[in-house]
């Protein structure tokens, strides 16, 4: 307030009064030259990364002509997404102290584009009358940097004598994302069993008949 006075040459004096009022009604001028959205590799990204973006704010860096910046954010009202399906909006707002404020937005996604670790079990030869099933052969593992992954086995085969034969068992691993990784076990099925004689051979004696006794012959070894 200041307050003006108008005296004359005899002393009598008037006073008024008038208020000055400095005001901030500008906002925050913010500078988005450096802004960068984010990729969040599950398992990968190192951990504060993203902490780091957000104190950071994004990138961006605000100024004021009258006052010092305060940064706030909203990271956290929205859901997490992956499988790089969406992204996170992040609103960042600069705020000035006669509280006037100018926002800017940055996204960030948490992704997972690395395949799964698989380990199959060793290639294995078995006897024909063996079960070739996993629960015999061995089961693959798979480990994941984001979530456990399914295990699935097909099986392709060639046949050689008898029952035998060369199964190629494909193990896969799958992850939440779809990513994938396959590897082959190799099943071998061999037969190294001598057949069994039920019966054993018996002699047997006939009287000469002069012509080699052919019939009699072939009637034993029949």
């Amino acid at each position: 307030t200041v307050t003006f006075t108008a005296t004359d040459d005899c002393g009598n004096a008037s006073s008024t009064t008038a208020t000055f009022t400095i005001e901030d009604t500008t906002v925050p001028t913010i500078d988005t030259t450096n802004l960068s959205d984010i990729d969040i590799q599950c398992g990968i990204t190192p951990d504060g990364t993203l902490e780091a973006w957000l104190q950071n704010n994004a990138g961006a860096t605000a100024s004021d002509a009258c006052s010092g910046v305060t940064w706030t954010n909203d990271y956290g009202i929205g859901s997490n997404l992956d499988c790089d399906s969406g992204d996170i909006t992040v609103t960042f707002r600069a705020t000035d102290e006669c509280g006037n404020f100018s926002e800017v937005t940055a996204t960030y996604s948490i992704i997972d584009t690395v395949a799964p670790v698989l380990t199959v079990p060793a290639d294995v030869t078995l006897e024909c009358t063996e079960d070739t099933s996993p629960s015999n052969t061995g089961t693959a593992t798979a480990t994941d940097d984001c979530i456990t992954p399914t295990v699935t086995f097909s099986d392709s085969e060639v046949t050689n004598c008898g029952i035998t034969k060369i199964i190629t068992r494909t193990w896969t691993a799958t992850d939440a994302c779809l990513n994938t990784t396959s590897e082959a076990q190799i099943i071998t099925v061999v037969d190294t069993t001598v057949p069994t004689i039920d019966t054993a051979a018996s002699d047997s004696t006939v009287e000469c008949d002069g012509a080699g006794n052919t019939a009699e012959l072939n009637a034993w070894l029949a």
